[in-house]
């Protein structure tokens, strides 16, 4: 809760009662400076003794610090009073695990299980994280499919387009990235990344003029075709600019056999979306199973990627401290893919690795 609209409401309404109650029952929540924060802060001083409220009995269960969560079980039931009773050691051990490789999960745990309070907008990543290691020739993939993700954003600014390989029996996802920028953002882009040598390492396509040209995404994973053989299994794009990046893809949909309506498909830019796609790549980049071929855009774009989080546990990534300049198209795509390659992770896995 923001505010307290609707907690004072329910407070005024017990106005004619001679001796009314007024009761709070919540866990720690994510929201910074809303209304949970202000009670905490006023109760927490009528228990210090800094402010005398005999009208009001403060009971909190929480940890004493984070550190006590992970290093002292047996501490769990500060804020667990039903530990064993009601809620089991199990259950929080296996919440715990999970939170582990996933920074959303974490948040979740520890505020709804352990009542610590938790921003809800992070970094993703760390930087040792998302320094991935590993390299690939895409000659390797030769007559393979992939499963795609674009994110078309802002035409006028930086733009994504991923495939991403798997080969059979393996975990490992193997990422092709190309990137697209008009080129007056190349000349004055205030972005700290130098665009010029990043087009001249053929990691980054420039457009001219002052936005970029979809058709030149359609032609790049056209050039996956003509160049090796490689065709799409499915690519996954976000709904903003994709009329013109469709059409140009209609155009080539013949070199997949599939209609464009059957190759491509939507990805919607919500939590419901988004959320477990964007668990799923920071278990696998946690885990090693990311190879993205040390491509140093992507590196960029991970590190400017952080997670915001709301009180079920959904996440979604947004640009750290909401700095413009601070690009993740590239994350963007690559948990559009992931988005993809789960929905169809058993026809892929069986059917479309190979042509």
């Amino acid at each position: 809760m923001k505010d307290n609209i609707i907690a004072k409401a329910l407070e005024q309404s017990q106005s004619i009662k001679e001796q009314p109650i007024f009761i709070n029952i919540t866990t720690e929540g994510i929201v910074n400076d809303g209304y949970l924060d202000r009670e905490l802060n006023y109760g927490r001083k009528v228990i210090q003794g800094e402010i005398e409220d005999n009208s009001i009995l403060v009971w909190l269960y929480t940890q004493d610090c984070e550190q006590e969560v992970w290093q002292s079980p047996e501490t769990w039931v500060k804020s667990n009073p039903s530990l064993g009773t009601l809620k089991q050691v199990s259950y929080l051990e296996k919440q715990l695990n999970k939170s582990k490789v996933s920074k959303a999960d974490r948040i979740a745990v520890l505020t709804k299980d352990f009542n610590i309070k938790q921003n809800n907008s992070e970094s993703w990543l760390l930087e040792h994280e998302y320094t991935c290691e590993g390299a690939f020739d895409i000659g390797d993939f030769r007559g393979y499919r992939f499963i795609g993700g674009v994110d078309l954003a802002e035409t006028t600014d930086l733009c994504a387009a991923k495939a991403l390989f798997m080969k059979k029996g393996e975990r490992t996802k193997y990422i092709l990235s190309r990137y697209f920028i008009p080129e007056r953002k190349v000349i004055d882009s205030g972005d700290i990344i130098d665009y010029k040598e990043m087009a001249r390492l053929g990691l980054v396509d420039v457009s001219p003029g002052n936005e970029v040209l979809l058709e030149r995404v359609a032609e790049w994973f056209y050039s996956l075709y003509t160049n090796y053989n490689i065709v799409p299994f499915k690519i996954g794009y976000d709904n903003r600019f994709a009329k013109t990046w469709l059409s140009k893809m209609e155009d080539y949909g013949w070199f997949s056999g599939l209609k464009e309506s059957d190759t491509c498909e939507r990805v919607d830019q919500n939590k419901m979306s988004l959320s477990n796609p964007m668990k799923l790549l920071e278990s696998d980049i946690k885990s090693g199973y990311l190879n993205n071929n040390q491509n140093p855009v992507d590196r960029w774009c991970y590190q400017n990627t952080s997670v915001k989080v709301d009180d079920l546990g959904y996440c979604m990534p947004i640009k750290a401290a909401g700095l413009a300049r601070n690009r993740i198209d590239g994350a963007v795509a690559d948990i559009i893919a992931y988005a993809i390659l789960m929905r169809y992770r058993t026809e892929f896995s069986e059917l479309g690795i190979r042509k």
